[in-house]
């Protein structure tokens, strides 16, 4: 949600306007709607991963008294998505385009996230970078990373095509790396430290983690990781033995490579977003706060 604050707020002083206390409040109205979209998102797929806690608390599903309630609940919060709108800027010539955005943003989610639940029933060797990268894309990338700036853009009345293409290119890029870093924090951190318990291995996600290992494993390793892999508890000796192998493969050393081409990849693109008409400040700034991140 901030993220739409800074860069509405830098796109105003790259374009010499003043950024007024109005300003600031109609970017945080937007930056709020971003988080209400998250939130029915994340509740959603929580009920669906069957996840058991989220940013340290129990998820909302699974408390007391909630149970099915929760799809309602969420249905209800995306809904807050389209009061607010209407209630902050239903006076504005571009709030049919916020809506687009957002109802756009959401369908491209589903579609990545309806990618990710049918990954328990394909086979193991279909758990692959491509089908990752395809998945990233649609379930994370449009909404985590696209989404929030594509809003400050709106805002601030820029229209033009060819700074939406050159902002996608970027974002939908770091969108990727953005959920790269959330597998391998899934596979690798401590709960205590992700506020979360890891899930991907006993529910067989096409994560990026799972298939780097699956490109860089021995046919023996490659046997060790299917017959574990969405087959084990969490806390399980079969947990355990593909953390294991993960380690063994040295993954967190590949992800480390994968981070440092991402980032000069991203340097590549500065020069088509500066021709667009866009402060790369923003961008850099995004980089900023996710890279290293820890949770």
């Amino acid at each position: 949600g901030l993220i739409v604050v800074e860069a509405g707020a830098a796109l105003l002083a790259h374009q010499g306007r003043e950024v007024t206390n109005r300003d600031l409040c109609r970017f945080a109205v937007l930056g709020w709607a971003t988080e209400l979209l998250q939130a029915c998102m994340l509740m959603a797929d929580d009920i669906m991963d069957g996840s058991v806690t989220r940013r340290g608390q129990p998820c909302w599903y699974s408390r007391e008294g909630v149970g099915t309630v929760a799809i309602n609940d969420f249905l209800m919060i995306e809904m807050y998505v389209y009061k607010v709108l209407k209630r902050h800027f239903g006076q504005d010539p571009f709030l049919p385009w916020l809506i687009d955005l957002f109802q756009e943003t959401t369908f491209q989610t589903e579609c990545g996230q309806l990618l990710d639940s049918i990954c328990e029933k394909v086979a193991d060797e279909e758990l692959t970078l491509s089908r990752w990268t395809l998945l990233a894309k649609y379930k994370t990338a449009f909404y985590s990373a696209y989404m929030p700036v594509a809003l400050a853009m709106l805002a601030t009345g820029i229209h033009d095509r060819e700074a939406f293409d050159a902002a996608r290119k970027v974002l939908i890029l770091m969108g990727l790396y953005f959920q790269a870093q959330d597998d391998v924090l899934d596979a690798f951190a401590s709960p205590d430290v992700l506020g979360k318990i890891g899930t991907d291995i006993v529910t067989r996600k096409c994560s990026w983690v799972f298939a780097h290992a699956h490109e860089l494993a021995s046919e023996d390793q490659k046997r060790l990781l299917f017959s574990h892999y969405g087959k084990c508890a969490v806390g399980s000796e079969g947990e355990l033995a593909v953390k294991e192998l993960y380690s063994q493969l040295k993954l967190q050393e590949v992800f480390s490579l994968y981070e440092e081409e991402t980032m000069g990849r991203l340097q590549e693109l500065r020069q088509e977003i500066e021709k667009a008409g866009l402060p790369w400040f923003i961008f850099e700034a995004f980089i900023a706060k996710i890279k290293g991140r820890s949770r």
